[in-house]
């Protein structure tokens, strides 16, 4: 919808800031401006760009940017969320929602609570997207002191069931449960020393109290910019101890190995992966060998995998955690790699010993990613994590994982089915 800018004086010149949303049309002036030419405009649209609803929804975003009635503009932002509701695509629609929220001053927790309801009846929509946007929509609610949302919670426990993931529902059912009692006051831990919030989130059985706790903790341990090893290696035990405290909801942060059903954690593509003796093995098939966690990650504080390599070579462990991709012991040269974004990192030697676990941390920090490999800081890449976690051998390598932790928040998606990224 066209609106009037709002213009600032800076200096001699004037800009242009942001624009306030506009007031959302009265119901007369939506029912004056709905008739069956608009509704026939997004069909005829959706048929002449072939059914690709990205061009259509650019093309619906334009047409109500453009409009110069609000009434017709709020509707061609209702058709574009429609659009992708019929389609089960939560993330377009969540979209749709949001540049409808550019223009004008919806209840946008209102318009989510609606459109999650409207996705649980269309049988496109994946279930962990619907399950885990709903748990998302419920935790805002409650950190602002919402009272309790029995539709959204319904929204949730209903599609966890449909996923049959049993740690996804046991998860579920357990933040319904937290959720019904209200967020405690935030509570001030800055006169706490380093050693006192470390002793203390370890003693205390209250989930959010503690998750503060350590999340207090991990903001102390990223302030110390000492690069000498002997302050690393200690950064390194304590992001690992805090990472472990965070992740504490098991199939979800918290991947281990103690069953043949726990293979299920992971999405496998070729290899011969097995549970055996606490750890998960896998051996190198052929090319494309990968174990993923099933659930993909919106956002990644940390990642730490315990494990290392079994073949008497020594050779080829790899991972992958966003955009972050390790090799280990390359077959090649006495070399480890880091590849980000197309881009090689190689230092020497190789890391790993061959049958001996290694503690390998991948943390995200306002001052880029850390990379430690047990105790050593080898790598720094540019922050930002999410996605998707890879574990895998190569070659002909057979690998060993006893653990996988990942403190992150879930994305509203589909399931992965293997790495998000191109692994090397």
């Amino acid at each position: 919808m066209v609106r009037p800018e709002r213009w600032l004086l800076v200096g001699a010149g004037v800009v242009a800031v942001a624009q306030e949303p506009a007031p959302p049309p009265t119901a007369a002036q939506l029912a004056a401006a709905r008739g069956p030419a608009l509704a026939a405009v997004v069909d005829l649209v959706h048929e002449q760009d072939g059914g690709q609803i990205d061009v259509t929804l650019f093309r619906l975003f334009a047409k109500a940017r453009a409009a110069t009635d609000p009434a017709t503009s709020f509707l061609l932002f209702d058709a574009a969320i429609d659009l992708a509701i019929r389609a089960g695509d939560l993330g377009r629609a969540n979209r749709a929602i949001a540049e409808q929220a550019q223009a004008f001053a919806i209840d946008r927790p209102a318009r989510m609570t609606e459109l999650l309801l409207a996705l649980q009846g269309v049988p496109a929509t994946p279930p962990l997207a619907l399950c885990v946007a709903a748990l998302d929509e419920l935790q805002r609610g409650w950190l602002a002191g919402v009272p309790p949302m029995p539709r959204l919670a319904d929204v949730a426990a209903r599609a966890a069931a449909r996923t049959e993931d049993p740690w996804l529902q046991a998860h579920v059912a357990a933040e319904l449960a937290a959720r019904r009692t209200p967020a405690a006051p935030a509570e001030p831990f800055a006169e706490l020393a380093l050693p006192q919030l470390l002793d203390l989130a370890g003693r205390e059985t209250d989930r959010p109290r503690r998750r503060a706790l350590w999340l207090a903790a991990r903001e102390r341990v990223l302030a110390d910019d000492n690069d000498e090893p002997a302050a690393r290696a200690a950064q390194a035990r304590a992001l690992a101890a805090i990472t472990a405290g965070l992740c504490d909801r098991d199939g979800i942060t918290r991947l281990r190995f103690s069953r043949a059903e726990d293979l299920a954690q992971l999405a496998v593509v070729r290899g011969e992966w097995q549970v055996v003796d606490g750890q998960l093995r896998g051996v190198a098939n052929g090319t494309g060998n990968y174990a993923t966690h099933r659930l993909p990650f919106a956002s990644i504080r940390s990642v730490v995998i315990r494990g290392g390599i079994r073949s008497d070579a020594g050779l080829n462990f790899r991972c992958m955690v966003g955009p972050v991709n390790l090799l280990l012991n390359w077959e090649v040269a006495d070399e480890n790699h880091l590849w980000y974004h197309g881009r090689r990192d190689a230092r020497g030697p190789r890391a790993l010993t061959q049958g001996k676990e290694c503690t390998i941390g991948i943390h995200d920090t306002p001052a880029g990613v850390l990379v430690f490999l047990d105790e050593q800081l080898w790598w720094q890449a540019p922050a930002g994590l999410g996605g998707t976690v890879t574990v895998y051998p190569s070659l002909g390598s057979e690998v060993f994982v006893r653990e996988i932790l990942v403190d992150g928040q879930l994305q509203a998606a589909a399931p992965a089915t293997g790495p998000g990224g191109n692994p090397m």
